[in-house]
C-alpha cells in the first residue's frame, strides 16, 4: 500500500532509504520538520522519532529499519483533514513498507 500524501509531505521516498541520504541531499533544513518512521525487525514495533533519536537508531541498524522520512507538520495538517477511515488507512500505509 502506498502513502497517499501530497508530494511536499515526503522528504525521501526510496526503497533503501537511509538517514545519511537525508543529511547529504540538502533536504531537512530549516523550514522542514523531519520525522522518521522506523520498524523493529524482530518485534514489528513502530516508532516515530526526531533526527537525534534517528541517529541512535541508525547505530542499531540491524534491528531498526527506516520505513519513511516525512515532514511532520505537513503530515499532521494532512491527517487532521481526513475521515477516521482515511486516517487509519493512511497511517497503516506509513507503517508498512
Amino acid at each position: 500500500m502506498r502513502a497517499m500524501l501530497p508530494s511536499g509531505c515526503h522528504i525521501q521516498k526510496r526503497k533503501n532509504l537511509r538517514l545519511h541520504d537525508l543529511r547529504t541531499s540538502g533536504e531537512g533544513k530549516e523550514g522542514m520538520n523531519p520525522a522518521f518512521i522506523y520498524r523493529h525487525r524482530m518485534t514489528d514495533e513502530v516508532v516515530v522519532v526526531d533526527i537525534e533519536k534517528a541517529k541512535e537508531l541508525e547505530a542499531a541498524r540491524p534491528y531498526w529499519k527506516l520505513i519513511h522520512s516525512i515532514n511532520a507538520v505537513e503530515v499532521l495538517n494532512y491527517i487532521v483533514k481526513l475521515t477516521a477511515r482515511q486516517r487509519n488507512r493512511y497511517i497503516k500505509s506509513l507503517t508498512y513498507p
